[in-house]
């Protein structure tokens, strides 16, 4: 492909949060709504239509060949060494500024029908009719679509005459990014088990059960440990990848384990294999567990946020969050710390001030879809120390950035944009994201986690 180079337009890539799709369907199955639609256009780049400087593509002999057969006229245009230089009229596949382009076209096509953007994710998108709200998620050319089953026929007739071409289907469940969506009375299911299988016949056809998906040194490195061959490495790279996957989707009770294996892909050892085939173990015995999503009677948002203080070899902390709407899990995160910190406090006060800001964004995500007024949301934390820091200042800050750590959070609280309240560690949700847990306390992370009624290790 021969591209204008005077200048590249569009640069802007526009991701849907896996984060938007979870709290959609939870809002959607709290208002009631058991059935949603899918809506697929097909060919959709090529019915958008090229915009910008003009864009040259260079057909290879066998192409033009073919071109020419269909249209003879054409072949006064064939160059000397039999190929076809072309303008691009439409939004071809593989150009840098297609997705861009169509997602403008959708767009303005979906603002005339009435919907407006989210001021947080550009990809959800609302309408209200009456104090009710209709929701559309999209992805690229496929788009969810939480509405009245009136509102979904009125779609799916506008698409017809829009763009021609286009599939919909109208249930109470769907594939959609390798995610089984089930609408239940009053909750949202995603289901992954074809996944598990899938990841398991690839990876772990042959690994034992596992209680729990990680043993208490998880974060333990052995440096004596024998690094495993290229083809190895690269399976366990492949293997960790599709752990990643599944945990920001359905199961974030092995985030934590899959956390750390993610710092280990380019540098594997036999240990890490041995920590990675525990983790599979433990899908293979809970391979049909799903992820709950059941709001309740109080719609407010509630993070939980915990650290670790120093479990990787190089002394970083460990952060977790886990962001609820009211007891539906929509977000959880397990992530080494960034820079070192000098006591649990400090390890503390980093991952409750890393995570403010976004608190304070799914809070006005969460307004957008619900058109809802909602309290202020609440942190929990089970550091008194630093519940203590942040809300009536002083101490002593051992350096400059913790102090402003500190203020920021101060700032949030005294200008009531947020609440910071104490819990107590066996009651942390979070607590789970930041270490391994065994016997009732694993039990007790997981049934919070998964929005489960009961869990049976047997």
């Amino acid at each position: 492909m021969v591209m204008n180079k005077i200048k590249i337009y569009f640069p802007i890539v526009l991701r849907l949060q896996q984060r938007s799709i979870i709290a959609c369907l939870a809002v959607a199955a709290s208002k009631g709504m058991t059935r949603i639609g899918k809506i697929d256009v097909k060919g959709a780049f090529i019915q958008t239509e090229m915009e910008g400087p003009p864009v040259y593509i260079r057909c290879d002999k066998n192409l033009t060949r073919l071109i020419v057969e269909v249209l003879p006229a054409i072949k006064k245009y064939v160059t000397p060494a039999g190929t076809l230089y072309c303008k691009l009229l439409k939004a071809l596949y593989g150009c840098v500024q297609a997705s861009r382009l169509w997602y403008n076209k959708l767009t303005k096509f979906l603002r005339e029908l009435g919907y407006e953007h989210s001021p947080t994710d550009p990809c959800i998108m609302r309408k209200i009719v009456e104090g009710k709200v209709y929701l559309l998620v999209i992805y690229v050319d496929d788009i969810l679509i939480l509405a009245s089953e009136e509102e979904m026929e009125r779609l799916k007739k506008a698409f017809i005459e829009k763009f021609q071409w286009i599939t919909m289907e109208i249930s109470n469940s769907h594939s959609y990014l390798g995610m089984h969506l089930v609408m239940k009375d009053g909750y949202a299911v995603i289901d992954m088990t074809h996944f598990i299988d899938k990841l398991l016949e690839n990876h772990g056809a042959d690994v034992i059960e596992y209680a729990t998906p990680a043993s208490k040194d998880i974060f333990t490195v052995n440096d004596q440990s024998k690094p495993l061959n290229e083809t190895d490495r690269k399976d366990f790279h492949t293997a960790v990848a599709k752990l990643l996957y599944l945990t920001k989707r359905a199961r974030p009770d092995v985030m934590t384990a899959t956390s750390f294996l993610c710092t280990r892909v380019t540098k594997a050892t036999i240990q890490d294999r041995v920590k990675l085939r525990r983790v599979l173990g433990y899908l293979k015995r809970t391979r049909g567990w799903t992820l709950h999503l059941k709001i309740g009677e109080i719609l407010r948002i509630l993070a939980y946020v915990d650290a670790a203080f120093a479990p990787h070899p190089d002394a970083k902390s460990h952060t977790g969050i886990a962001l609820f709407i009211g007891e539906a899990l929509v977000f959880a995160a397990s992530r080494k710390q960034k820079c070192v910190t000098k006591s649990p406090t400090d390890s503390e006060l980093v991952a409750l001030t890393d995570n403010i800001g976004f608190v304070e964004l799914f809070f006005e995500f969460i307004g957008f879809i619900t058109n809802v007024k909602m309290d202020v949301p609440i942190i929990y934390q089970d550091s008194t120390s630093v519940i203590s820091l942040v809300t009536e200042g002083g101490g002593v800050a051992r350096t400059k950035h913790l102090r402003v750590r500190i203020e920021l959070c101060k700032e949030a609280l005294d200008q009531k944009r947020i609440k910071v309240v104490h819990m107590p560690t066996g009651q942390m949700r979070a607590d789970g994201l930041t270490k391994a847990l065994d016997g009732e306390l694993f039990i007790k992370f997981i049934v919070a986690l998964l929005g489960l009624f009961r869990v049976s290790m047997d």
